[in-house]
């Protein structure tokens, strides 16, 4: 085991023997084990500057340019967000688009062989399906395209 010990301020050779003693015996520290114990006096360091409210409020204009950063990081937030609506928004109609391309198509197939309600329900299933299963409903849309 081995154990250093710093003491604040200046104290004589026989002080620091006394402490090493001491911290020796309540340790059990036996140096024919391989114990090793070191204590030394060394000032500390007090005179520490402690910032009033007033220096803080003084650096925080001194340094502007934190502000701007953050305002400038917001700034490229809000920008991403918007972009990544206006893309979605982009999607969702293209998919509306091609709900509507798939009516227009099944209406044209089903316009003489069903009565109108058959058509409005033929209607609403697919575009049920489109909202619920849109990877499948656009292969089926290819599909229908290939066939022709």
């Amino acid at each position: 085991m081995s154990v250093s010990i710093w003491i604040d301020g200046e104290l004589s050779r026989t002080d620091l023997d006394a402490v090493e003693a001491s911290v020796a015996g309540a340790l059990g520290i036996k140096p024919e084990r391989g114990d090793y114990i070191s204590v030394a006096s060394v000032p500390f360091q007090s005179d520490f500057g402690f910032v009033s409210s007033d220096e803080i409020v003084a650096m925080g204009y001194e340094l502007p340019w934190i502000y701007f950063v953050a305002i400038g990081l917001l700034v490229l937030i809000l920008l991403l967000v918007l972009v990544r609506h206006i893309r979605l928004e982009k999607s969702r109609s293209q998919l509306d688009q091609g709900v509507e391309v798939a009516a227009a198509v099944d209406d044209a197939a089903v316009e003489h062989s069903l009565p109108e309600q058959e058509k409005v329900d033929v209607l609403q299933r697919l575009r049920q399906y489109s909202a619920d299963r849109p990877k499948d409903f656009a292969q089926m849309i290819r599909s229908w395209l290939l066939d022709d």
